[in-house]
């Protein structure tokens, strides 16, 4: 009888190589200069936005492409300019953070100057960290537009990115003029930083004293930043419309915002507080845990038993036997019990054209017959519309309302999302609960014509 060893020979290959790898990991790290890690650390947010710019696609396209491969695909020309144009800038930002870094460092840590990097290289940069983002974006999204001139959009794009980015430069050239040295913002930083102005004032008293370049570069891009963020905010806020009258940012555009706005703010925290060895992340988890229990800033449905209506179990026989009444002379049909799952918005629509096509196929009989309808998720908002157009007279919807049902059912919410993500919830997050509530809420009331359905909690 042939035996065979149980225990797994050794990949002695792999262990070889495993080996070879961990030993030139350890070369290159025993000659690479001690300063060079320290500038790593130093640049660690402008270094992680920037590999979100380069990645996302990836990540979008190759490993998540059933959650976020939808981001990228544009219904029109001018959300592709959007999106071009705030990945453009929260490219921009990022570079200029990072360079606002790379001036700071040697004065504020005592590093050696490492790095000088010129204008022409920082854009460069910049147009390389966005590229992927607009590259994937549109030709993801050639199909959809391909009949509205998508090249003319790109090019307005690209003038409306030199548009912002002079707007920068002239913004900063003004703040220079006008604060480089302005004694009372120095007192202000001095306050501040506890007379600790290494990395942000040039120059000590008695002698004249001025603000660093970098620092004036990134006030000036976090003020067109956040101009272009305010016009957004208040010209693409979800309104109740008729959706082919809704003006919609693409939900991507929304996601490109937040890093717009972030990516300038973190690096300028890192860069005052490292000074102080106080880790900025936990201490920002601590500020939103703390927001969010003295402003109760978070939303959710609490469920609350009601006391005045307490059913019996035998009161679902006694709704089954009411409903059978209603169904008079054809008492010998069979009762219709409907469930339909969850699945998001596949499974509204999906929940919708049974239902309607059901009611095509074999009459309003079969609407009528139904008597229970059992729903979760996806399929609850299904059936919601579904119910929605129900003819009060009739008891079952007209078929000329199939169309609308099916379209109200499968009509996705990504920019009103996206939207609440960059603005209420943005704000939120540090406690400021300036916004509604319920976005999504109030995108469904624009089309629903019985606005108890939703009060009702069905």
């Amino acid at each position: 009888m042939n035996t065979t060893n149980s225990k797994q020979k050794l990949n002695y290959p792999q262990i070889i190589i495993g080996i070879g790898i961990i030993a030139i990991a350890v070369v290159v790290w025993w000659h690479i200069p001690d300063s060079f890690w320290k500038y790593l650390f130093c640049l660690r947010a402008p270094i992680l936005w920037g590999l979100l710019l380069v990645t996302l696609p990836l990540i979008a396209t190759l490993w998540l492409p059933a959650m976020l491969r939808n981001l990228f695909v544009l219904r029109g020309p001018w959300q592709l300019i959007s999106v071009i144009v705030s990945a453009n800038m929260a490219a921009i930002g990022v570079i200029i953070n990072a360079y606002m870094l790379l001036k700071g460092a040697p004065d504020r840590f005592g590093l050696s100057p490492w790095l000088e990097i010129s204008d022409i290289w920082q854009y460069g940069l910049a147009i390389a960290l966005s590229l992927p983002i607009c590259v994937t974006s549109y030709e993801l999204s050639k199909e959809e537009i391909k009949e509205k001139n998508p090249i003319q959009g790109v090019i307005f794009s690209v003038l409306l990115s030199l548009v912002l980015l002079f707007a920068v430069i002239q913004t900063k050239t003004w703040i220079f003029t006008n604060f480089a040295n302005n004694k009372l913002l120095i007192s202000f930083v001095e306050f501040i930083t506890r007379h600790k102005t290494e990395g942000y004032i040039l120059g000590t008293q008695p002698k004249p004293q001025q603000f660093l370049e970098g620092h004036l570069s990134n006030i000036a891009f976090f003020i067109v930043a956040f101009i272009v963020y305010g016009i957004i905010g208040w010209k693409f806020q979800p309104q109740s419309q008729p959706s082919d009258q809704k003006k919609e940012a693409a939900a991507l555009m929304y996601v490109m915002l937040i890093l717009m706005m972030i990516a300038p703010l973190s690096g300028s925290l890192t860069f005052y507080f490292d000074y102080y060895r106080v880790p900025v992340f936990l201490l920002f988890v601590v500020i939103v845990a703390l927001m969010y229990a003295l402003f109760k800033v978070d939303h959710f449905f609490e469920l609350n038993l009601n006391e005045a209506n307490k059913y019996d179990p035998k009161d679902f026989k006694k709704a089954i036997e009411k409903r059978l009444e209603y169904q008079g002379e054809e008492k010998e049909k069979t009762l219709v019990v409907v469930c339909a799952s969850g699945g998001g918005i596949q499974a509204a629509g999906w929940t919708v054209q049974v239902l309607t096509g059901l009611q095509d196929m074999l009459g309003n009989s079969f609407t009528k017959s139904i008597g229970f309808i059992s729903s979760v998720s996806g399929g609850s908002v299904g059936t919601m519309y579904y119910l929605d157009r129900f003819d009060p007279n009739k008891t079952y919807p007209d078929r000329n309302e199939f169309e609308n049902i099916f379209k109200s059912a499968t009509e996705d919410s990504l920019d009103a999302v996206g939207w609440g993500l960059a603005y209420p919830d943005l704000w939120r997050i540090v406690g400021l609960p300036f916004f509604g509530s319920s976005v999504c809420v109030m995108q469904w009331t624009e089309v629903i014509r019985d606005g108890t359905l939703i009060e009702k909690g069905i």
